[in-house]
């Protein structure tokens, strides 16, 4: 992918990579600069030139300092991974900042949009599914599962209308339950309630924001699988009082990458200790809500395990790590199952 992005000029391009077409819009401060980063994933019957009629997002994102991609390629999971290292290569190339990498999109591109949250939420900082929800496709839902979630918590704007003929507005309702329930969100504010639309805001105690904007809105035919505000054949109406690619920049503006809970869904250390030469290491000290990894650097397998029961990580082979948040002051205690001479201690101080 990296040779694809040699010769990268200002302005809109239409570049060939890896057998599809990505179209980007770069300003030309982003290469003095570090910008952002939008993806607006296209639903599969527009091109990218034909979504930007509706969501307007080049130049949207390009004024407010953003490079903005929209993918001609095809969709599902196993795009999703084929995207990320495009993604990942353009980031590179461009110095993208990466606290400001954001992903959304309508219909097939909401769905996208799903398989990156749920995904490749590393990636992004918050997130716009519109027209889309819960699949019907085995391995293809977002379904929160121990098998398929995020590896960490992200801002999400999700938007659909009551009257969506093709994707039901109780699949997207099925989404939001779903990420409510795994993340413990709870409606915060009522943002606006009027006769045709009613936007809400869902947070938790770490600080998630989920937006969820219900409307309806439909095209003159009655079609409900539109974009609020557009002004193409996929538009419901450019008299609607949200436009979808306004509200999108608007919520990733808003929301850049709030590392706080990155930290607290990835594990992210708050302190390691390295398992080497049979040993532990030096007792350490951490804060209440620390989080503390450990990883194995030796040959042979070892455990981490709590003299109280309160954690134990299992057979670590070499190179595996294992994460655990102190939520308690205390002294903790903790030895290796399969060695009982390697001993050691944690203080958390609260």
């Amino acid at each position: 992918m990296a040779t694809c992005m040699e010769g990268l000029e200002p302005g809109h391009t239409p570049l060939p990579c890896g057998g599809f077409v990505y179209d980007l819009a770069i300003p030309d401060a982003c290469f003095s600069e570090s910008c952002g980063l939008i993806v607006d994933f296209r639903p599969n019957v527009l091109t990218g030139d034909e979504t930007d009629v509706e969501t307007n997002m080049r130049a949207l994102g390009n004024a407010a300092g953003f490079v903005v991609v929209q993918p001609n390629s095809t969709s599902g999971r196993d795009a999703a991974s084929r995207d990320r290292i495009f993604f990942d290569a353009l980031i590179v190339a461009l110095d993208i900042d990466t606290n400001r990498v954001h992903v959304g999109g309508g219909s097939t591109g909401g769905f996208q949009t799903w398989h990156f949250i749920c995904d490749h939420a590393d990636l992004i900082a918050s997130a716009a599914p519109h027209a889309s929800g819960r699949s019907n496709a085995p391995n293809e839902s977002c379904d929160f599962t121990k098998d398929r979630s995020p590896a960490e918590q992200v801002d999400i704007l999700i938007s659909h209308s009551r009257y969506d003929n093709r994707v039901r507005f109780e699949r997207g309702t099925d989404q939001l339950d779903l990420v409510a329930q795994s993340w413990d969100l709870a409606v915060d504010q009522v943002l606006i309630e009027e006769d045709d639309y009613t936007w809400t805001r869902w947070t938790n105690d770490i600080g998630t924001v989920v937006e969820f904007l219900e409307f309806d809105w439909t095209k003159p035919n009655g079609y409900g699988h539109c974009y609020p505000g557009g002004v193409g054949p996929a538009g419901c109406s450019p008299d609607n009082p949200v436009h979808y690619g306004e509200a999108a920049l608007a919520f990733y503006l808003a929301h850049p990458k709030n590392e706080a809970i990155a930290a607290v869904e990835t594990g992210e250390a708050s302190a390691e200790i390295i398992i080497s030469g049979f040993s532990f290491g030096e007792p350490i000290t951490v804060a209440v809500g620390d989080t503390v990894t450990i990883r194995n650097d030796d040959s042979s397998a070892h455990t981490w395990t709590s003299d109280s029961d309160l954690f134990d990580s299992g057979s670590l082979a070499k190179g595996e790590e294992f994460t655990f948040t102190f939520e308690e002051p205390g002294e903790y205690s903790f030895y290796c199952e399969p060695h009982r001479s390697m001993v050691g201690t944690i203080t958390v101080t609260g």
